[in-house]
């Protein structure tokens, strides 16, 4: 899958999972490759801007309903079904239809950025971001309520028959009771079981995680994705210019914003 991004003055094309046929980079000034299968071969005249490896967690949606809840822990499978008893409800938006639900980019960014100030990290903007993905028609967003509340959102980044996570907030964090923390929990739990059933009946093959994370730091993160199963493979991106210019402009923004690597 691919769509245009528009860096000015260059012409960037973002390319996700796989290369499509007949593709040509030398169109473009830079190519970005996200999340694919192998790894990047430099052709003739490109330039590396930059490369790495991650592994991801990906469950398999071509399995049954009742494998992929059998796939999951016992523990996840009590909370889903304690998150139903909650009266937890779960909805999926996708493409270009997001524009029609009324406030969901703003309030998506808005609990996003609201995450990283309890984190005590620099609030963060996603939407413009969002709003590119879904007129593409590469976007779906799902929300978890309880009751009239939205407790939970997840974004994926989906084409080429694969869901791939982008985002996932949940309110818990502002929760004062512990009660309506563990039911927001749960709705979250909830909410990604749901996802992998809408993705499956919508022909989707892959659902993927969207990382699995090295740092012993998120290790709790970690369990929680491997708890719903899923197999853990390598994912590889990179950062690819025929354009003369655009190593020096980036060699600059690098030094600029303090990047290294």
């Amino acid at each position: 899958m691919i769509y245009l991004r528009k860096r000015k003055p260059f012409r960037v094309a973002e390319l996700w999972f796989h290369i499509p046929k007949g593709f040509s980079a030398t169109e473009y000034a830079s190519c970005i490759y996200q999340n694919m299968m192998q790894p990047i071969a430099l052709q003739k005249g490109e330039t590396l801007l930059g490369a790495r490896e991650s592994k991801t967690l990906v469950s398999d949606l071509t399995l049954s309903e009742e494998k992929l809840l059998v796939c999951c822990t016992s523990t996840i499978r009590n909370e889903i079904r304690r998150a139903k008893k909650d009266g937890a409800s779960c909805a999926q938006y996708s493409g270009k239809f997001l524009f029609g639900i009324k406030g969901l980019f703003r309030q998506f960014d808005e609990a996003y950025a609201e995450m990283y100030r309890q984190k005590k990290m620099t609030a963060v903007s996603v939407r413009g971001y969002l709003r590119t993905l879904a007129a593409a028609g590469f976007l779906t967003m799902s929300i978890s309520k309880i009751g009239n509340e939205v407790v939970a959102y997840h974004v994926y980044v989906t084409g080429d028959r694969i869901a791939r996570l982008l985002y996932s907030v949940s309110i818990f964090r502002v929760c004062e009771e512990n009660a309506m923390r563990n039911a927001v929990g749960r709705a979250n739990r909830l909410l990604h079981y749901e996802d992998m059933l809408w993705f499956k009946k919508q022909g989707f093959i892959t659902y993927d995680w969207g990382g699995y994370a090295t740092d012993p730091a998120l290790a709790s993160i970690n369990a929680f994705k491997a708890g719903f199963g899923g197999t853990l493979v390598s994912r590889y991106y990179a950062k690819v210019t025929s354009n003369m210019l655009v190593p020096v402009v980036y060699g600059i923004y690098k030094r600029t914003r303090g990047i290294t690597g």
